[in-house]
């Protein structure tokens, strides 16, 4: 056996320090590549320039918006300029002759030497209201730089209260004010209406009462038209309204107004109850009703003896 003639191929040994792995082009071509990506081209930085000053301009706005709205505040506000003086507070009566002016300007007085921006209507309402109770409103409006002017309105009438031998207009919200011969209101005689210590004078028509009787002659008007309003009589301390019609008084309670007047309908539209011979109608006591014909004459005297008048 010749064993020298036989060719064995030997495997190619190559040494580790002579490799060159393709690990090293890769990550040295990605790195260009990273740097030909993040290059910047100049349009990019033109924008970022704009962007950076347009957020700067904008910061300046603001700073100069808010250093005008502080220099306006102390002008408004904390410099003399702007300070109400006493000659310059204008007022306006509506109407004129139920206000007393003097009054009005002397509680307005107070207001002199505020700044007028600070001086609100409702400051305003409130100190003229708590000394002169039928005022309804008030307007104010700035004089610039240093003036006012202010609207002051009544409540309208309801009635031309005649008060033993006073007459007084009655405004809505029951108050007496000084009478005015050219309004035009229904007469409605008050009795026994509480005197006030405290001020020496009538005391008001309570809201409550004011309403009753506003109802109930809205109720009347409505359902009993036929029968004219001649008087209108008010107790104060009774709570009672009594309307007199062709000479027969009608006795109302404000307290059941409700259904006194449908009562008086009821009976008048079913003949029950023919007013012109009655001297009164009492409806004032739930579930009875008293009557008096003119025939009695004892009639008009029930009626002197318990209201003393």
């Amino acid at each position: 056996m010749r064993l020298w003639n036989k060719k064995i191929k030997a495997k190619a040994k190559w040494d580790s320090g002579w490799s060159i792995s393709t690990k090293v082009f890769h990550r040295q071509e990605n790195t260009l590549k990273k740097i030909r990506t993040n290059k910047t081209p100049w349009t990019q930085v033109i924008k970022n320039i704009y962007t950076w000053f347009k957020n700067y301009l904008r910061t300046v706005w603001w700073l100069f918006l808010w250093g005008l709205a502080v220099l306006g505040f102390f002008v408004l506000f904390a410099t003399p300029i702007f300070t109400l003086k006493p000659d310059k507070i204008k007022i306006i009566l509506r109407p004129e002759p139920v206000f007393d002016r003097g009054a009005v300007e002397w509680l307005l007085r107070d207001f002199a030497g505020k700044n007028i921006f600070s001086i609100s209507t409702q400051d305003i309402f409130t100190a003229l209201s708590e000394n002169i109770r039928h005022i309804a409103s008030v307007e104010k409006s700035l004089t610039l730089p240093d003036g006012i002017q202010v609207v002051v309105s009544s409540f309208p009438p309801s009635y031309r209260a005649y008060i033993g031998e006073e007459r007084f207009l009655l405004t809505e919200n029951g108050q007496l004010i000084p009478d005015i011969p050219e309004v035009e209101v229904p007469a409605l005689q008050v009795f026994h209406l509480m005197q006030d210590p405290n001020i020496g004078k009538k005391t008001p028509i309570l809201d409550q009462d004011m309403y009753g009787i506003r109802l109930i002659l809205n109720s009347w008007k409505q359902k009993l038209s036929t029968f004219p309003i001649d008087e209108l009589r008010f107790y104060e301390q009774e709570k009672e309204l009594h309307i007199v019609t062709n000479k027969t008084h009608c006795i109302f309670s404000l307290e059941r107004w409700k259904s006194e007047v449908a009562i008086l309908e009821q009976l008048t539209t079913q003949g029950h109850v023919i007013l012109p011979r009655l001297h009164y109608i009492d409806l004032r006591i739930p579930k009875r009703i008293y009557t008096c014909p003119r025939s009695e004459s004892a009639c008009a005297q029930n009626l002197i003896n318990i209201y003393n008048n």
